[in-house]
This record gives structure tokens, C-alpha cells and sequence, in this order.
């Protein structure tokens, strides 16, 4: 199984417990698709830029962000599993191994070869 993030846009017209609810949805979706989901992080609601037209007007909504590990190969049924959804406006999943790779030992440097050279500079 791969890391994912998956930017899920939630209707803006719901109350809390609607919200709540429609959170834990696209959760069971994930784990009905054989994935797990590590995170939930709740990015609250945004106004969008323009007010989006299909299927119906809708000028807000609520963002969140899961972090989940899922085989590849389901990653566009679930991708259209949440389409389905009422609840769900919009979803981007992306894999976030790329990214995790590129933070790897050189992105912060040598930390025993910093530490070398503070020594160094004391003496």
C-alpha cells in the first residue's frame, strides 16, 4: 500500500452534525476501498473564487484533508466512489511518496558533519 492525501471539498450548506457525518462517510469509504486513513485534518470552510455552477450554485465549502494509504489500483474506484457522493464536491487524491523522497538526507544536510564543524569552531 502507498501514502495518498486526498483533498476532499465537503458541501458549504451543511450544520455540524451534517459535517461530522458526511467526514466519517469518506472515511468508510476509504477503508471500504481496502485503504487506511492515518489523518484527518479539518481545513474548515472557504469562500471559492467564483461561484461554481454544477450540479447546483454553490459559493462555499468545507475542505479536508486525509491522509491514507491505499493499493494503487483502487485509488480511481474510490476516486469515483466519492464522486458519487451527495456530501462530496470535489476530490484530489494525490501520492505523496515522491514528495517523501525528495525530504530525504539531502534536503537537510549532513546533521553529524554540522555537528563536526560546530566542535571544530570551538576549538
Amino acid at each position: 500500500m502507498r501514502r495518498y492525501e486526498a483533498m476532499v471539498i465537503l458541501s458549504g450548506d451543511m450544520d455540524a452534525d451534517e459535517l461530522n457525518s458526511a467526514v466519517e462517510v469518506v472515511r468508510k469509504e476509504v477503508e471500504a476501498a481496502g485503504g487506511t486513513v492515518d489523518n484527518i485534518t479539518r481545513m474548515g470552510k472557504r469562500t471559492f473564487a467564483r461561484i461554481l455552477q454544477s450540479p447546483r450554485r454553490l459559493a462555499e465549502g468545507y475542505y479536508v484533508l486525509y491522509e491514507l494509504r491505499l493499493d494503487p489500483a483502487k485509488v480511481d474506484a474510490l476516486r469515483g466512489r466519492l464522486a458519487l457522493r451527495d456530501e462530496v464536491y470535489r476530490v484530489q487524491i494525490v501520492r505523496t511518496a515522491e514528495r517523501e523522497q525528495a525530504a530525504g538526507p539531502d534536503r537537510g544536510g549532513d546533521e553529524s558533519g554540522e555537528a563536526v564543524a560546530a566542535e571544530a569552531d570551538t576549538r
